[in-house]
């Protein structure tokens, strides 16, 4: 039986080497993977001649839209679930200044984080 894990983790501080290895490793893949999926399946659909074909077509492009958290679910165990829903990231200072920048930089990890 797996025990329940008691705690929280909390990440303090992340290094320039370890956010541009998540960057590298992570979104910009993750970013690309579903950019060309949504021009390849823009296209499938858009090619697709019957309604009930359509309606297919869709399906099968939702499912290996989703397939990447049917696999999670199936591969993680349910410790490490539990693990990561109890890791907490610590921002660096307790208040931004406001700026144009940091709006920006906002808006930009926001749509990165969306994808």
């Amino acid at each position: 039986e797996d025990s329940e894990p008691g705690g929280t983790f909390c990440v303090a501080r992340l290094t320039v080497r370890m956010k541009v290895a998540l960057t590298v490793l992570v979104l910009l893949p993750r970013l690309g993977i579903t950019a060309a999926l949504l021009w390849l399946g823009c296209r499938w659909l858009l090619a697709t001649n019957n309604f009930a074909d359509l309606i297919l077509n869709s399906m099968a492009l939702e499912f290996i839209l989703c397939l990447k958290d049917v696999l999670y679910l199936a591969m993680v165990s349910r410790r490490s679930t539990i693990d990561l829903e109890n890791t907490t990231i610590v921002p660096a200072s307790k208040k931004e200044p406001e700026s144009f920048s940091v709006l920006i930089g906002t808006i930009i990890w926001g749509v990165l984080g969306g994808v």
